[in-house]
């Protein structure tokens, strides 16, 4: 196999100087993307993320995504189980990339595309669409176009999401990012397989930092409104309620005081 570090990391290298490191080689900006770590882990090596950040702007670092939800939900499970490593490696203009969405082709529901799109977006993935843009539905388009998940993706801290829950039993997980300014994007993430709907809570102290007794306003991030009622703060926890199989409710936690 050529997928050796004695050719690949080189080769990568090379390319990374060139095209990327030096603009008045190409006179212009160019996001430099790396199969690099994938080739290497599918081949058995070790991984250095923070060396391949070093080089790239984004890399691949799992399979290939398919049309099919348990292609999403395999990408995601491998980025919870494996993201200690990849967050020291992720940060302004160098991320890790899970693959394309595949919201708008065939296979996810409207909850699973929701899903696929909060997780993503918690992640810090880059947001490339794999799907013909003239057979997108007005509900994918919706989800596409989301401007306050967008802006999640695209915050400025450049800081990954992590899994900080993850219920085995029920399929209830929990994922958090941090944000520039102090709010806190939340997915909470049904993957149950049960058919049933299920209420998942956001812990202030257990989950993202906050002390137990801190309150904060909460927003659905899909609908731009109120997650609670209006002018009633979350104190110590937030529960979604009745999340749907293979939906994600999608919150974005402002603090109002650190008590």
């Amino acid at each position: 196999s050529n997928h050796t570090p004695g050719i690949l990391n080189p080769a990568y290298e090379f390319l990374g100087q060139n095209l990327n490191k030096s603009g008045t080689k190409t006179g212009r900006p160019i996001l430099y993307s790396c199969s690099w770590p994938d080739y290497l882990r599918s081949a058995k090596y070790a991984v250095n993320y923070t060396m391949i950040a070093e080089h790239c702007n984004i890399w691949r670092m799992y399979d290939d995504i398919q049309d099919d939800w348990d292609s999403v939900t395999g990408i995601v499970d491998w980025v919870g189980d494996n993201q200690e490593e990849l967050i020291a490696a992720a940060g302004p203009g160098h991320f890790n990339d899970p693959d394309m969405l595949i919201i708008g082709n065939f296979a996810l529901s409207v909850d699973q595309a929701k899903a696929q799109f909060a997780l993503w977006a918690v992640m810090a993935a880059p947001l490339f669409m794999g799907n013909d843009l003239r057979n997108v539905t007005d509900a994918s388009k919706a989800i596409l176009l989301n401007k306050d998940a967008i802006a999640v993706n695209q915050d400025a801290l450049g800081q990954m999401g992590i899994r900080v829950a993850n219920d085995k039993a029920s399929g209830a997980q929990v994922w958090a990012r941090h944000l520039a300014g102090g709010d806190i994007a939340v997915g909470l993430y049904n993957k149950g397989t049960s058919g049933k709907a299920l209420d998942i809570t956001v812990s202030f102290s257990d989950h993202i930092g906050l002390p137990g007794d801190a309150t904060a306003d909460v927003r659905n991030i899909w609908t731009g409104k109120p997650a609670l009622l209006e002018g009633e703060l979350a104190k110590g926890s937030f529960t979604a309620a009745k999340v749907e199989p293979h939906d994600t409710a999608f919150v974005r936690i402002h603090p109002t005081s650190k008590q």
